[in-house]
């Protein structure tokens, strides 16, 4: 493993933990990211080198990639920060490997498959929680029936807290509204329409169509013309209908939406711990059907969903240097329908219907 050069730049909570994984699977990735006061203490207590960088930097960034032969991107809202490192790793044929989960950032590095390929590199996005959590089985449930047409993924998360670049990334998406894809097509729905009712293990639940990076990984892994992609909510689909409308006008203003990110981020540097919910486990449900009324749903538990984006991410690094791929692919396609289940804690169980 010592021999794999790599490094993950940005040391926020996810960085964080896939440094820490990455150590106790025996690797010594590089660390990198803008701010030495963040990097230098992390660096230390870990025994690795550290490198400050700015994004905007290009000689500089240029200069870092060179120093790795892939790349493991954890500096989020993916949507701002993805571009430089994407077009660095391509400018110096280095794998690029993130943890985002946002519709643009798939869309934005799917236009450069053809250029990867060309350079023997692999960018694949969504090696974290969200993506790899759901990808193969969205494709695992998509491959039990004949010519599946329809596919619904729906995910419940268990994170003991949060991070501020996911919180932010989800003020992001609220203002964008809600999205599916029909007929192959992305298209937009008012967001908190199209909620319903899901018994999960430990109880029914609220799920409602959300903007997840989902909608583009599990099309390009399955081929399936119409996905829904539903996170969980604690409020009944009737209120959903009514609330989430004004939030998104509310967070839709970039006045608004740029104070509540300043307050996340100010929140962040003295995080308070979240009270841990009933249940310890996160799930993801898929459920497939055809044209001829077949239905197969397939469920995953999984444990905490900061633990499962680094052991996750690390294993995807493994594979990377191990099998070599090119081109922009999806967990999936890159590892396998699989690839979860290697992960600690992960079970997938499954019914049929129809």
């Amino acid at each position: 493993m010592k021999k794999n050069r790599w490094l993950i730049y940005g040391v926020g909570k996810t960085g964080s933990l896939i440094a820490q994984e990455a150590v106790r699977r025996g690797h010594f990735p590089l660390l990198a990211g803008r701010s030495a006061e963040r990097l230098k203490p992390i660096a230390e207590q870990l025994g690795l080198e550290w490198a400050v960088v700015d994004l905007s930097n290009e000689a500089g960034l240029s200069l870092l990639v060179d120093r790795a032969d892939l790349v493991v991107h954890a500096a989020g809202p993916f949507s701002l920060t993805s571009l430089p490192m994407v077009q660095a790793s391509l400018a110096r044929k280095k794998h690029y490997l993130d943890v985002s989960n946002e519709i643009p950032v798939f869309q934005s590095i799917r236009r450069h498959d053809g250029e990867a390929r060309q350079r023997g590199i692999a960018l694949i996005p969504g090696v974290g929680f969200g993506v790899t959590a759901t990808d193969g089985l969205a494709q695992y449930a998509a491959s039990q029936i004949h010519h599946a047409q329809e596919l619904e993924i729906a995910i419940h998360i268990y994170s003991r807290d949060s991070s501020a670049g996911a919180d932010v990334t989800r003020l992001e998406a609220l203002s964008r509204g809600g999205w599916a894809r029909r007929n192959g097509t992305l298209i937009q729905v008012p967001l908190g329409s199209g909620g319903k009712r899901l018994k999960f293990p430990f109880g029914e639940q609220t799920i409602l169509p959300i903007p997840l990076g989902d909608l583009e990984s599990a099309y390009r892994s399955t081929g399936v013309p119409n996905i829904t992609a539903y996170g969980t909510f604690s409020i009944p689909p009737a209120v959903a209908r009514l609330a989430l409308p004004v939030v998104q006008q509310i967070v839709s203003n970039a006045g608004i939406r740029q104070m509540l990110e300043q307050r996340i981020i100010k929140r962040a540097q003295s995080p308070v711990k979240t009270k841990a919910a009933q249940e310890s486990h996160s799930y993801a449900w898929a459920c497939a059907r055809n044209n001829r009324g077949d239905v197969f749903e397939a469920w995953q538990e999984m444990g905490e969903g900061y633990d499962f984006t680094a052991e996750a991410t690390v294993r995807a690094v493994e594979e990377v240097f191990r099998k070599q791929p090119s081109g922009v692919l999806t967990p999936s396609q890159a590892f396998g329908a699989d690839f979860a289940l290697g992960i600690n804690g992960v079970k997938r169980y499954a019914s049929t219907k129809g």
